[in-house]
């Protein structure tokens, strides 16, 4: 499948602006910061998130320490756990800038306490940072730490988290939830975005991640929508995820091979929609100005008609036509048809031009008017599997500035023929006919020739001595070409 490509790209609350009609299947590759959590299973550490109303995970870290008599001293810090990811599916140069945490004290005592964050890369430290704990832990609440730590990533690298807990009760963590998102933020270029393809009613989106998460779960949770321009919001059930297509990316190490993942809704009405695409949830109503519910990412598809058209809008004999048609990506080759579509109604041989010679996807033909030449024209498209279409198929088909003529069982597209409008002649004067023997006068503006058989038959004998005498029609234009003379003499 040839997907169409991403022009422009802005993201965090700006727009993405696609055209229907953009070619070349490049990729977009933008600066984003997702949430890596801290996930139950597994411990593992990925930007998926569950779904909204699933429970989220608790742990409880008992503090270490000397309990004496008259007090506590000695506290020792406590190993809470590592949380890695899956392998990298390709090169990225990653900015992890901070470490959210949600938790609360579940002992009444002295609640100081720290946190030490270990970064590793490929299971090697390469940055600890350790922190007050932010909060006293009164009420469950979310504690944020600053991180400064940059990674180069290779494709198979692993990053984690090690986290350590240092204070004099014992207290608990809540994590991998909509809610209790503990975990790290990473900016960086998580996302290859390949393009989109618009066609009826269904659109679909290409796009490869870093770290793959599951799309099915993430349509079943509101994180990525479709919004029309006319206010609908697309049906994420009638949505499906698959596998796209392979591709080799040239990364700062070497060749990448990355398999995309492609999402298709159905039912996609309009000319215009905005794809808003998160990894947790958010409201599609919110208003302007960036706020904590708006989406990561908003696609604005604009889906612009095909092009049927051709030039110049009025011919004439020796005049070249030019016709072009633009078709989706899955039209393999267009036939051209002209038909006369007035007596002698004559047809011309079809030319047909596959897709691999066309400019940018447009097929374009030429026809050069003859003489008394009324000519319509026709498509018919052949397509990857193997049916065909008609252009146009119908005598109301809808083609904008084009008109449909219906000549058999076939419909046409007409074009417009300039006929010469003959000079005004003026009274009085004559001329040759056009078949270069019957005489012509002018009379009211307008000629009146004779009709005087120019090429009798010369075994007529009886014939052979008529006089020509002009015809009935042209007596009263004789009688008023007289009377001017006379008015003119006197």
């Amino acid at each position: 499948m040839t997907m169409r490509s991403l022009p422009f790209l802005l993201i965090a609350g700006f727009v993405l602006v696609l055209m229907a009609g953009e070619a070349d299947a490049e990729y977009e590759n933008p600066e984003l910061e997702l949430k890596f959590n801290l996930k139950e299973e597994n411990d593992a550490l990925s930007p998926q998130n569950k779904l909204p109303g699933e429970p989220e995970a608790t742990k409880t870290v008992q503090a270490q320490y000397d309990d004496h008599i008259i007090g506590k001293s000695n506290r020792q810090p406590v190993n809470v756990g590592t949380w890695t990811s899956e392998p990298v599916e390709f090169d990225l140069s990653i900015s992890i800038n901070s470490f959210d945490i949600w938790w609360e004290d579940i002992e009444e005592s002295d609640d100081s306490c720290e946190w030490t964050i270990t970064i590793e890369h490929n299971g090697e430290e390469i940055s600890e940072d350790t922190s007050g704990c932010q909060h006293d832990g009164e009420e469950l609440e979310k504690g944020s730490h600053n991180l400064d730590t940059s990674i180069n990533l290779a494709t198979g690298d692993t990053i984690g988290i090690n986290l350590v807990y240092e204070g004099w009760v014992d207290i608990k963590i809540h994590y991998d939830n909509i809610t209790y998102d503990t975990g790290l933020n990473i900016a960086g270029g998580h996302i290859l975005f390949f393009g989109y393809e618009w066609v009826g009613s269904e659109v679909n989106i290409e796009f490869a991640e870093a770290w793959p998460v599951n799309w099915n779960t993430n349509l079943d949770g509101g994180f990525v929508m479709i919004k029309g321009a006319e206010g609908y919001m697309a049906d994420n059930s009638k949505a499906n995820v698959g596998e796209g297509n392979e591709y080799t990316i040239q990364m700062a190490n070497g060749s990448s091979e990355i398999t995309s993942t492609i999402i298709t809704w159905t039912e996609i009405t309009g000319t215009g929609i905005i794809l808003m695409m998160d990894y947790t949830t958010f409201s599609e109503s919110y208003g302007n100005g960036s706020s904590p519910s708006r989406p990561l990412l908003e696609i604005s598809v604009i889906k612009t008609e095909l092009e049927i058209a051709h030039t110049p809008n009025e011919i004439g004999e020796g005049d070249q036509l030019t016709a072009w048609i633009d078709t989706e990506d899955n039209v393999i080759s267009v036939t051209f048809y002209v038909c006369t579509l007035e007596e002698p109604y004559t047809c011309y041989k079809p030319e047909t031009v596959d897709r691999n010679d066309t400019i940018d996807g447009r097929f374009q033909f030429t026809y050069v008017v003859k003489n008394n030449d009324y000519p319509g024209y026709k498509y018919e498209l052949e397509k990857e599997d193997g049916s065909t279409e008609k252009i146009p198929d119908n005598e109301y088909s809808a083609y904008e500035g084009m008109k449909i003529a219906k000549m058999g069982d076939s419909y046409y597209f007409e074009v417009n023929v300039a006929t010469e409008e003959e000079e005004k002649c003026v009274d009085g004067d004559t001329k040759l006919a056009d078949d270069g023997c019957n005489q012509c006068i002018c009379s009211n503006e307008e000629w009146a020739c004779t009709e005087v058989d120019c090429n009798p038959d010369d075994n007529n004998d009886d014939d052979s001595d008529a006089i020509s005498v002009p015809s009935i029609s042209l007596i009263p234009a004789l009688i008023s070409i007289g009377i001017i003379a006379l008015r003119r003499r006197y």
